[in-house]
Formats: structure tokens, sequence, C-alpha cells
């Protein structure tokens, strides 16, 4: 797969179940999103469009699909961080930052844990 699939938010709720637990069937799915507000439907609905997308993969088990993603979790976000660091932001990673922080969203313990992983990098070799 040359280029990532892009994804709704919906989608990443769904592509999170799957990256927590894999594979599953559309039943488990829907039961692990018990708490949105979905009907069934909507999660199979959903699931299917990111088969279609190549986000998903499936295996038939009888008359079972066993789902599974396709991209990794960590290769999708830093997909979506790089088309917002180069769209939004014209390749300013600090500006970037900066408005995450200007969010307001990241607790003290976040904040020490970003302060952390700076270090680490900037220790491993970095420019």
């Amino acid at each position: 797969m040359n280029e990532l699939p892009r994804i709704t938010d919906a989608e990443w709720r769904v592509m999170d179940v799957l990256w927590e637990q894999a594979p599953q069937t559309a039943n488990e799915i829907v039961a692990a999103l018990s708490e949105v507000d979905w009907s069934p439907k909507t999660v199979k609905t959903l699931i299917n469009r990111l088969v279609k997308k190549g986000a998903l993969e499936f295996e038939k088990d009888g008359r079972t699909y066993l789902y599974t993603p396709v991209v990794p979790r960590g290769t999708m976000e830093q997909g979506l961080v790089g088309g917002l660091l180069h769209g939004a932001f014209r390749g300013s990673a600090d500006r970037l930052v900066l408005r995450a922080l200007e969010s307001g969203q990241a607790s003290r313990k976040e904040l020490d844990a970003i302060k952390a992983l700076i270090a680490d990098y900037e220790s491993n070799g970095s420019e």
C-alpha cells in the first residue's frame, strides 16, 4: 500500500477497537462500541467502508468474517500528523506543537511525558 487510507473520525473509532485487539467479528466490534450511540448497521457500514478503503482486511471463518487492520496505528497517526504538519502548518513543527498545547488538553503528566520524549529524541542523535 503506497498511500495511507483517509479515514473519518467515526472510522477512527472502529479502527481503535481493532488496534486494541484483532481479529474481531463485526458483532464484537459493535459490542466494543456499545458506549457510542450507533446502531449495529452503522458500525457494519463503517467496517465495510474501511475494507473498501484498504484500512481493514478480513478472513472468512465459516459464515463469520474476522476483521484485522492493514495499517498499524502508529503509521496512521504519523500520516495524519504529517498531513497536518505539511498542510495547515506549512512544515512548522513548532507551530503544530504550540497549537496543540494552546488547546489546553494536555495534563501536567502529559506535559512531563512530552518533555521526556523530546529529551530522549535529542539524546538519540536527532538534528
